[in-house]
């Protein structure tokens, strides 16, 4: 009876209980051509890539995504070029309130070149 009265309350526990938090979609997508200073940081364990064009901030993406040619000219250049599709990306949390908006490269078809 003990364990029939813990597998209902776990049911019922796991029934309740939103798995998904959070919704992440891409609401636009273009070609861009910019030239901006290149940064790292680490983040949950790993480090990431970002661009800092006219004060504000464009994720490039994590550092395993990138190729290992991307990866080197960015931590070598602090001025560069990057080429390729970015995204504006939009994630609504559990409640359907946009809790981030921002833009990120597309990790597949960025292009970067040093500026002198």
């Amino acid at each position: 009876m003990k364990r029939f009265v813990l597998f209902v309350v776990m049911v019922l526990m796991f029934g309740f209980i939103n798995v998904n938090k959070g919704e992440c979609k891409v609401i636009k997508t273009e070609n861009v051509n910019v030239i901006g200073e290149s940064y790292s940081y680490n983040e949950a364990g790993m480090m990431w890539y970002g661009l800092k064009v006219d004060g504000k901030d464009i994720l490039i993406g994590p550092a395993y995504e990138l190729s290992e040619s991307i990866s080197q000219c960015l931590d070598n250049n602090s001025k560069v070029r990057l080429q390729g599709k970015m995204n504006t990306i939009e994630e609504k949390g559990s409640n359907g309130k946009v809790v981030y908006r921002g833009k990120q490269f597309d990790t597949k078809t960025v292009k970067c070149s040093p500026v002198k």
